[in-house]
């Protein structure tokens, strides 16, 4: 088994089971009722993509930055409030999904990822962008572009309110 798609199952709790399998490359759980994974997300060493969007995850656990062959991440459309640091962990990741969500504040960790080429970060809570991510040497210029008019926007909203009389 090398690939295994559990979309629209209403999985509430991860599949154990399938978590055993040492030579899973693509996991798909997306549009599930999810919560949350299991710390033995991290023995899945083989994996290079998963999709784990539309559910409701709140956190991740920070077993998830043992997927050392991971290179393709979507977390979109959760609960997530914040990223665990060891995803710092995964430097071959490439596609870095984390748009709708709750995150306030972006690690500045995620400009280090030197494989990272596609990241998806709107419509979140931004209150912190770093601004070395627009800085990240392969980001193509579609994603780029984005993340420079996020950074761009924030930054006269700050000025704005600064501005502001009463």
């Amino acid at each position: 088994l090398r690939s295994l798609v559990g979309s629209e199952m209403c999985i509430r709790d991860s599949p154990m089971g399938l978590l055993k399998n040492t030579e899973l490359q693509s996991l798909n759980l997306s549009e599930n009722n999810l919560k949350q994974l299991p710390d033995e997300i991290g023995e899945l060493v083989t994996l290079q993509e998963l999709n784990i969007s539309y559910n409701e995850l709140e956190s991740l656990p920070q077993t998830i930055g043992s997927l050392s062959n991971l290179q393709e991440l979507n977390l979109y459309k959760n609960s997530l409030k914040s990223l665990p640091e060891s995803l710092q962990n995964l430097q071959e990741l490439q596609l870095l999904w984390i748009s709708h969500n709750k995150l306030a504040e972006l690690p500045v960790w995620v400009s280090k990822l030197s494989k990272l080429s596609k990241l998806a970060v709107a419509f979140n809570h931004w209150t912190k962008l770093p601004e070395s991510i627009g800085n990240i040497s392969k980001i193509t210029r579609r994603f780029r572009d984005s993340l420079i008019f996020i950074i761009f926007v924030k930054k006269i909203i700050q000025e704005f309110r600064h501005t502001i009389f009463f």
